[in-house]
């Protein structure tokens, strides 16, 4: 737009609560049925490895299974697999998504 016309007018409509502006992301990748459930597939893994954390550490647990030691060992490996599905369900989130 030349700056000589001078016919830049300001927006004259509402906007959008600031709190809100992050959810359009959301908003129109979830009109998708099918967006849905791979936002849904992809938050399984980190339930599943929370859980697990949280077991491995339960005291409670490991008294009642009288052991002393835990079931599974919660170390570089563990986490190396547990970013390798989310990385991997991240690229399919993206590449479903991103066009």
């Amino acid at each position: 737009m030349a700056v000589y016309k001078r016919s830049y007018r300001a927006y004259q409509g509402s906007y959008t609560p600031e709190w809100s502006r992050f959810l359009i992301i959301s908003r129109y990748a979830s009109r998708a049925k099918l967006a849905t459930w791979v936002f849904i597939v992809c938050l399984f893994p980190s339930l599943i490895t929370a859980l697990l954390i949280y077991l491995n550490h339960n005291v409670s647990l490991l008294s009642y299974l009288r052991t002393s030691r835990p079931p599974f060992e919660i170390g570089a490996q563990f986490f190396a697999n547990f970013l390798r599905v989310q990385l991997g369900l991240a690229f399919v989130l993206t590449a479903f998504l991103g066009p």
